[in-house]
């Protein structure tokens, strides 16, 4: 059986790659045998494909399974936004990624743009259990605690407790008396970003084309570890954010050492 299996979709994802598949090669190598890279990717019109064929021989040539489902569906490329067709076509995506998966021990349904540190695999691995079936770690957003002070959730929308969705700051999520809060394990009802769990939970599961938002087995318990963090790209507004708090910053060292050095002081830019 295959020891780990990562599937994740694709569609102008060349800018990022290279990142992805550093993040896919060293999770192979921690893994304790064969594994499976399960990739869709539709429409790109960026060399995406060819970046995947290419890395699909060099994993190929390691002894791992490379599978590449092509699916174009000929719709429009959406930004980040709420949009109900845009969930309905990557749900569509997710699904028919799904319909590849073989047997194998441990499962993880990745987005191909995030920023993770390979080792959170092993990490969650030793926690899944009967009463713990998925677990998925903190969808933080890149650069927000360095501009805004403090870590912002990023996956607002897939993660929730009850009828609650996580909010943008602390405190994340909602108190739940009918939801277990361990020290390490908080129970949610969705979650998203990084899926890890198992062949029998998977190939049970479907996302759901109206929420994009995976649909499990009855009775399957759903975990957010509160212990691991990974990350989505800083947004187009952290970003701005981040170059206006620099140039503020440069504009009252410049004020201030004007007026140190009109009273005959030394520099005292910080």
């Amino acid at each position: 059986m295959i020891d780990l299996t990562i599937l994740s979709i694709f569609r102008q994802s060349s800018s990022y790659l290279a990142r992805y598949f550093s993040q896919i090669e060293k999770a192979f190598q921690l893994s304790d045998g064969r594994c499976h890279a399960l990739w869709l990717e539709g429409d790109s019109t960026d060399d995406t494909c060819a970046l995947l064929a290419q890395k699909k021989r060099e994993l190929e040539q390691m002894g791992h399974l490379v599978t590449i489902v092509k699916n174009d569906l000929r719709k429009e490329l959406w930004p980040s936004v709420k949009n109900a067709k845009r969930w309905n076509q990557l749900a569509a995506c997710w699904n028919k990624c799904l319909g590849s998966l073989l047997p194998s021990k441990i499962a993880v349904c990745v987005e191909s743009d995030l920023i993770w540190d390979p080792s959170i695999i092993q990490k969650i691995v030793p926690k899944l259990d009967k009463e713990h079936q998925v677990i998925a770690p903190m969808l933080l957003l890149d650069k927000s605690k360095e501009v805004m002070g403090e870590w912002w959730f990023y996956d607002t929308w897939g993660f929730s407790r009850g009828k609650h969705k996580f909010r943008l700051t602390n405190p994340y999520w909602k108190r739940m008396k009918h939801l277990r809060h361990e020290k390490e394990l908080l129970e949610v009802s969705t979650a998203g970003g990084l899926l890890v769990s198992t062949y029998d939970v998977y190939h049970k599961s479907k996302w759901d084309l109206e929420t994009c938002i995976l649909s499990y087995p009855q009775g399957t318990k759903v975990f957010l570890d509160k212990t691991l963090q990974i990350y989505h790209p800083a947004t187009r507004f952290i970003n701005e954010a981040s170059q206006i708090k620099i140039r503020a910053r440069k504009a009252l060292n410049s004020l201030m050492d004007r007026y140190a050095l009109a009273r005959g002081y030394e520099k005292i830019t910080m």
